[in-house]
């Protein structure tokens, strides 16, 4: 375990050991998982050493719980079906707190995560060889049907664990 790759010392180091066999487990900071490529080979990890050395990466954030006390149900706005991007005229009913006493008037009690796993497939090795950018990787991971944060936190708030709030905080919108 290597608690975060944060240098180009560490980086190599965590690369030779997966490389020799061993299961290394860390954490690396970027905004997804296809992100956490391009941060190896810029902290000079080369390519081909990176694409044999990763098995899969798990990009993660916590979101805030509506609070089960105090939550109400309201219909979504247009402008909430357009961040959402669900059709303008089909009804849909999100969630909110309130404020109680349980929640210290914040309408949140607890967290969740949220989740977006990466398996490094056989046509992931071949981008990273080439340095492919986070962009092809993203496009691969889409063909591929991999779940990303936006869509994770967005199934979150359609279901009415959290807020639309909590999705424009920790989601990636498309601009």
């Amino acid at each position: 375990m290597i608690g975060e790759i944060r240098d180009t010392e560490t980086a190599k180091i965590a690369v030779r050991a997966a490389i020799t066999g061993h299961l290394v487990l860390s954490t690396i900071h970027t905004n997804d998982a296809a992100s956490a490529i391009i941060r190896l080979t810029d902290m000079g990890v080369e390519p081909y050493l990176a694409a044999t050395a990763i098995s899969g990466i798990v990009a993660q954030r916590l979101i805030r719980k509506i609070c089960p006390m105090c939550k109400k149900s309201y219909e979504a706005s247009l402008y909430e079906k357009n961040v959402l991007e669900i059709d303008k005229s089909e009804k849909i009913t999100l969630h909110r707190g309130s404020g109680c006493t349980a929640c210290n008037g914040s309408g949140y009690l607890g967290r969740e995560g949220i989740y977006e796993v990466m398996e490094i497939t056989n046509e992931h090795r071949e981008l990273i060889q080439n340095n492919a950018s986070t962009e092809e990787i993203r496009k691969l991971n889409d063909s591929l049907g991999l779940k990303t944060l936006n869509v994770a936190c967005k199934k979150k708030v359609i279901q009415g664990d959290t807020t639309i709030d909590e999705f424009m905080k920790n989601a990636f919108l498309k601009e």
